[in-house]
């Protein structure tokens, strides 16, 4: 699980914790962005990046796992920021909810845990892996609402 210092962008998991689906957060000590996906306790991997993001700045955090090319990748502000092996296997389809701004497991909490201390603009969930000129489209779509 996130440590307690992590800050739940959006998930798609249980309440018991394992196997979650998909979660994208805020480490708050860092200020950087992690991803990870679950489809067993023992199909896990997980991604990030290392700059500080929490600086007053609007940012925008894709998250993309590409089956086809068995890649996970992290973007920050339409930018590649760490990419790597997909060591799961398997389909994260299944009837999860998904929640935004806080984490389903109610380990820590009856209502959920992890909450999001800030704004999230918006959050987009695909049903197909976004190219890095999809992922750099879309933010400088958007930049302009968020004054990035």
């Amino acid at each position: 699980f996130p440590s307690h210092d992590n800050q739940m962008l959006f998930s798609k998991e249980i309440t018991t914790g394992t196997p979650w689906n998909y979660r994208l957060f805020l480490n708050q000590t860092s200020g950087s962005i992690q991803a990870d996906i679950a489809i067993t306790n023992l199909n896990y991997n997980s991604i990030g990046g290392s700059t500080n993001l929490c600086n007053g700045v609007w940012h925008n955090a894709v998250f993309v796992r590409s089956v086809a090319l068995d890649t996970l990748y992290m973007y920050v502000d339409g930018v590649l920021i760490n990419s790597q092996t997909d060591t799961t296997t398997g389909a994260m389809s299944n009837s999860q909810n998904v929640w935004i701004g806080l984490s389903a497991y109610t380990g820590a909490s009856a209502t959920g845990s992890y909450p999001m201390n800030g704004q999230i603009g918006q959050s987009l969930i695909y049903n197909i892996a976004l190219t890095a000129e999809q992922v750099k489209q879309n933010f400088n779509a958007m930049r302009g609402v968020y004054g990035v």
